[in-house]
């Protein structure tokens, strides 16, 4: 049980690490904050919200990896993929910190 444990872990991992790339080439844009975001803001998003949506990455990642093979036989991969990994990357990763209202997300 320990091996297939191990063994999940590091598929989640090399599956992250092999996402990144494209999150690099993808979601690299010019972003314009429209208001000026307060220190309590960018607290909050740092200690609280960061981390609750790298958490649904992993997750999301996780059921993709899984769900996969019939997302591919229904025709809607990318779109499972879009949801399930892309847009919580992007709203951990590329969204200024603080900026939780805005939506950097459709500017790809």
């Amino acid at each position: 049980m320990h091996r297939i444990q191990t063994q999940l872990t590091h598929l989640i991992l090399a599956s992250l690490l092999g996402f990144a790339s494209i999150f690099a080439s993808g979601v690299a844009t010019a972003y314009q904050p429209h208001e000026e975001v307060h220190t309590g803001k960018m607290i909050a998003d740092a200690i609280a919200v960061r981390p609750l949506m790298f958490g649904a990455l992993i997750v999301g990642t996780f059921t993709f990896v899984v769900s996969s093979p019939f997302s591919a036989f229904g025709g809607n991969i990318e779109e499972s993929f879009e949801k399930m990994v892309l847009e919580p990357a992007k709203y951990t990763f590329v969204r200024p910190l603080g900026h939780m209202d805005d939506e950097p997300l459709s500017a790809n």
